[in-house]
């Protein structure tokens, strides 16, 4: 197991994490500007702000975003 999310009772596995970020990023970068992919393709810095709840959502959202390259900006709302 990778994540053991005791809250929700979510299990995932690596492949389970990997799998889900890889299909993440394929929407992030779909949505990313022309500039944007141009500054990635040429190793610029790019910041991605992730805003969600912890566990395994920004976990995936995490992992997703550090595979386009870019710097990750987390910031974590907890609800309490």
């Amino acid at each position: 197991m990778a994540i053991r999310e005791g809250v929700l009772g979510v299990e995932k596995t690596y492949g389970d994490l990997l799998a889900d970020a890889l299909a993440l990023r394929s929407k992030m970068e779909a949505t990313l500007s022309d500039q944007v992919k141009q500054q990635l393709a040429q190793k610029e810095e790019v910041y991605i702000g992730i805003l969600a709840p912890g566990g395994y959502e920004f976990a995936v959202a995490i992992v997703a975003a550090l595979a386009t390259g870019a710097a990750v900006v987390p910031m974590s709302k907890l609800a309490y």
